[in-house]
């Protein structure tokens, strides 16, 4: 089998879809739902399978965690897809992939948002909190 087809095969049972469904421009995060625990199964699997040197490789840098919003402020920039890991696979050994301005603002953007949303969600409940104990005294 093909190094493509067997890194389609792995990411088509880490995200649930069709190996057919999958493209090389596919996002792993954006596009195929993919974060946390998922993302960090499969590149093991990807590792062991295809003996890959994952030494510098960041996390941070390419996905967001499962929890809260990303902290790494170059996160966006350098998003995975599924032709990259094709390439990984290849080559043994993991190297950056593209720069993507584009995908970094709409990540900030939507990063803001959700930073924004948690923030009011949270100064409601404290308010509402308050307004209640005011209330039983």
């Amino acid at each position: 089998m093909k190094i493509d087809n067997e890194v389609y095969e792995l990411i088509s049972r880490h995200c649930s879809k069709k190996p057919e469904v999958l493209s090389d421009d596919l996002f792993l995060e954006q596009d195929l739902k993919m974060v946390g625990d998922d993302i960090v199964d499969l590149l093991e699997e990807m590792q062991a399978k295809f003996d890959i040197d994952f030494s510098n490789f960041d996390f941070s840098l390419h996905f967001s965690p499962e929890v809260g919003w990303p902290e790494n402020p170059e996160y966006g920039y350098y998003p995975v897809t599924v032709g990259h890991l094709v390439k990984v696979a290849t080559g043994g050994i993991w190297f950056l992939p593209e720069k993507n301005k584009e995908n970094f603002l709409v990540e900030r953007r939507r990063t803001l948002v959700f930073k924004t949303v948690t923030v009011s969600v949270t100064a409601l409940f404290i308010l509402v909190f308050i307004l209640l104990g005011s209330h039983a005294e």
